[in-house]
C-alpha cells in the first residue's frame, strides 16, 4: 500500500486540530482548547486581543458566565503547509445563545486566519486572526457591549495571516 504524501497528512492533522477547537469551544473543554494552542499564541480581534493560555482561558470564562449554549461552525478550510509552518483560513459561523435567556442570541459570521507550527506535540496554532465579518442579535450575550460591531465590508479574499 502507498503512503500519503507528508502534505495531505500534515492538512489532515491541522483540519483536525480546528474540528477540535471548535468542540472544545462549544462543550467549554479548557483542556482542549489549550492543547490547540501554542503557550504564546495570540487570538486577536476587533472585539479583543489576547497572549497566552492563561490570558485565552480568561476570554472565555468570561464569555461563557453569560453564554449558556454555543455553536461553531466552520466551513471552507484552506490549509497550507512549509516545512514545520503552515496557515488555515477558514469561515466561521458562530450561534451564543444567553444563559437562562434562550430568546437571546447573538450570531456571527466570520474569517479565521491562523497561522500554525508542527511542535513535538504535534501541529498548534501560534496565532489567531478573528474578522467579523457580520453579526446579529445581543452582544450582550457574550459580554460584549451594548452596541453590536458594524458589519464590516472588508475583501475576505484579501485576508493574510
Amino acid at each position: 500500500m502507498d503512503t500519503l504524501p507528508s502534505e495531505i497528512i500534515d492538512e489532515r492533522a491541522i483540519l483536525k486540530l480546528a474540528n477540535k477547537l471548535s468542540a472544545a469551544l462549544d462543550e467549554r473543554n479548557m483542556g482542549a482548547l489549550t492543547e490547540c494552542f501554542t503557550s504564546d499564541a495570540l487570538m486577536k480581534s476587533e472585539l479583543y486581543e489576547v497572549r497566552g493560555h492563561a490570558a485565552i482561558i480568561a476570554l472565555n470564562d468570561t464569555m461563557w458566565e453569560t453564554v449558556g449554549e454555543l455553536q461553531h461552525v466552520l466551513s471552507n478550510c484552506e490549509v497550507s503547509v512549509t516545512g514545520d509552518a503552515a496557515t488555515m483560513r477558514s469561515n466561521v459561523v458562530g450561534t451564543h445563545v444567553a444563559r437562562g435567556a434562550p430568546e437571546r442570541i447573538f450570531f456571527i459570521g466570520a474569517v479565521y486566519c491562523d497561522r500554525l507550527v508542527r511542535t513535538q506535540a504535534g501541529w498548534r496554532i501560534a496565532e489567531r486572526r478573528t474578522h467579523i465579518v457580520w453579526t446579529k442579535g445581543d452582544i450582550t450575550v457574550i459580554g460584549g457591549a451594548a452596541q453590536s460591531p458594524p458589519i464590516h465590508t472588508t475583501d475576505v479574499k484579501s485576508m493574510q495571516v
